[in-house]
């Protein structure tokens, strides 16, 4: 059982294929960094605008909206006048 080293390197998230300490792996890091900020940027947009976009409707143009909507696709019953 003498693979100490590995284990260690393991717990500490050592276990890349890639060599962090080099150019190229500085710019894999960047690449993965920026990837995870516009990932984020565009969640959190998204989320911003819906949330916008709903507190623009208020309850009581909700509900105008859904008389209206009702009123327009709702047969009237048969026999009515």
């Amino acid at each position: 059982m003498g693979a100490g080293p590995t284990i260690v390197r393991l717990a500490r998230g050592g276990s890349s294929a890639l060599d962090l300490d080099t150019e190229a792996g500085r710019a894999f890091l960047q690449e993965r960094l920026a990837f995870y900020n516009k990932l984020c940027f565009l969640l959190s947009g998204g989320f911003f605008l819906v949330g916008a976009l709903v507190a623009e409707w208020s309850e009581d143009d909700a509900r105008a909206w859904w008389q209206r909507w009702r009123s327009q696709h709702t047969k009237p019953p048969e026999g009515s006048p």
